[in-house]
């Protein structure tokens, strides 16, 4: 038996033993059928409250209790209940709490009401009623305390749904973002695929090079995949996932280099050595998906631009993410979008307390500009 098993079973022994002191010195002179009932009451309540099995089953101890309890009632009468009707009474009321909060909504009514009705008819123990009409005066003013209870569990339990939809939800945004990374990076990945193996048909001479950097991103690819899996996987045992699955900022020198190398439009990579390594994983991994959504726009759009420029610096308290491309001299192809890319960076940096904008450069193409408060940096090393 663990230990918490064996204090759950000494609470509910001192509970019961607790109530049986109290009754007795308050009402010693109480019948043996009252004392009995008042006690099962008591004992019945302690397990549902103190041990969780006991809990699963408050329906049927409740619909066991209530017709036993009213069936001493209605043979039994004052003045000698006292105390014990009292004790019951709180019993009752502590179990119809349990039901009306856990039990199927079916269950909660049906032994909600019998549960009710018998703790509405304790109060005969105690209070005679010279005629019928006072006898339901009695018990319908008893009777409200059944109907505390019952609110009291019907606002736990609307407190328990909320809880529950307020994790489904957040659960279900941590998939949303989960999705959005990988469309970020495989897209990115998949889209320097294509550029070279169209490169590897044109020059016949470098096919082996085409070939050689189509296995590397994707294998790449292969590996975002998995980590995304895997994520995937932690988010079904935990609230919380981490940004593990993403790349943050010290990958970005290679996708750029890659996206370099994968065509024919010039890009460079400028970043504040400053910051390498020592911005918060939640921070870095949002700028590398901008950068990376950026030129994969580049790709899609303005294959032809004359260059792409991405910048990384610190401006006071904010990091500042700029990435700049050139004019095409062609009309940019226009895909069908799928409503994961910039939309859903901005929202992730606003998110961060940041600001974001994307559109025409003035010196002609397109920049994509984000800055983002950094409260304080990681020490370096």
């Amino acid at each position: 038996m663990q230990w918490t098993t064996r204090a759950r079973a000494v609470a509910i022994g001192a509970g019961v033993l607790a109530c049986a002191l109290a009754g007795l010195l308050i009402t010693p002179d109480a019948g043996p059928v009252t004392v009995a009932s008042a006690l099962v009451a008591c004992a019945s309540a302690a397990t549902v409250l103190g041990a969780p099995p006991a809990r699963r089953r408050a329906v049927p101890v409740l619909a066991v209790l209530a017709p036993l309890s009213a069936g001493v009632s209605l043979t039994t009468g004052p003045p000698v209940a006292g105390a014990w009707a009292y004790l019951e009474t709180l019993a009752l009321l502590l179990v119809l709490i349990i039901v009306v909060r856990d039990a199927p909504v079916r269950h909660a009514v049906a032994a909600g009401l019998a549960g009710g009705s018998a703790g509405a008819l304790l109060i005969l123990r105690v209070v005679p009623a010279s005629s019928v009409l006072e006898a339901v005066g009695l018990c319908a003013f008893w009777a409200l305390g059944a109907i505390g209870a019952a609110a009291i569990g019907a606002h736990l339990r609307w407190l328990d749904s909320v809880r529950v939809r307020s994790v489904a939800a957040a659960r279900r945004a941590q998939r949303l973002n989960l999705a959005r990374d990988l469309h970020d990076f495989i897209a990115h990945d998949l889209g320097e695929m294509v550029v070279q193996a169209q490169a590897g048909q044109a020059a016949r001479d470098h096919e082996r090079e085409a070939l050689r950097h189509i296995e590397a991103t994707g294998r790449r690819a292969l590996t975002s995949l998995s980590a995304t899996v895997r994520a995937l996987h932690d988010l079904d045992e935990r609230d919380e996932p981490g940004d593990d699955a993403a790349p943050g900022l010290g990958e970005l020198p290679r996708i750029v280099a890659g996206f370099a190398a994968a065509g024919t439009i010039p890009a460079t990579l400028t970043l504040d050595p400053g910051l390498a390594g020592r911005l918060p994983r939640r921070v870095s991994t949002t700028v590398a998906r901008i950068v990376v959504e950026a030129l994969s726009n580049v790709r899609r759009h303005v294959p032809d631009a004359e260059s792409v420029r991405a910048t990384i610096s610190r401006a006071g308290p904010n990091v500042v993410t700029s990435v700049v491309n050139g004019p095409g001299r062609g009309a940019p192809a226009r895909p069908p979008s799928t409503r994961l890319g910039l939309p859903a960076l901005e929202e992730r940096v606003r998110s961060l307390g940041g600001t974001f904008a994307a559109g025409p450069h003035p010196h002609g193409g397109w920049q994509v500009l984000a800055e983002i408060p950094v409260d304080t940096l990681l020490p370096d090393g």
